[in-house]
């Protein structure tokens, strides 16, 4: 597998990545958009219920897909960073919950 470098602040992070992600062709559509998309301009870090995400949600990941993902963001952030997006993750799970009490985030997808 190939090395890769990531720069993080002034840092440049180097290392094997564990478990390489693998999207499957309609997962790769939605995460993958040209640079001059029309849905840039729309993008918004509001609650989804208030506007709607653009792109592929980790509750659209199979296991190891979300478990290869979280590694890119440990690798990228600080412990307290890493931790911070695990929380903010969890308080949108809390806001979305489904009608049957599912989280979309999580070990129950």
């Amino acid at each position: 597998m190939r090395r890769r470098s990531v720069r993080c602040g002034s840092a440049l992070l180097t290392q094997e990545p564990r478990t390489p992600i693998r999207l499957e062709a309609k997962q790769r559509e939605k995460a993958l958009l040209p640079f001059d998309s029309a849905k840039k301009p729309s993008w918004s870090n509001l609650p989804v219920p208030m506007v709607p995400r653009n792109g592929l949600s980790f509750g659209e990941l199979t296991k190891p897909q979300r478990t290869a993902a979280l590694e890119v963001v440990a690798a990228v952030l600080s412990k307290e960073g890493y931790q911070k997006v695990i929380d903010i993750m969890n308080a949108d799970d809390q806001i979305n919950k489904d009608k049957e009490n599912k989280m979309k985030f999580g070990t129950e997808n």
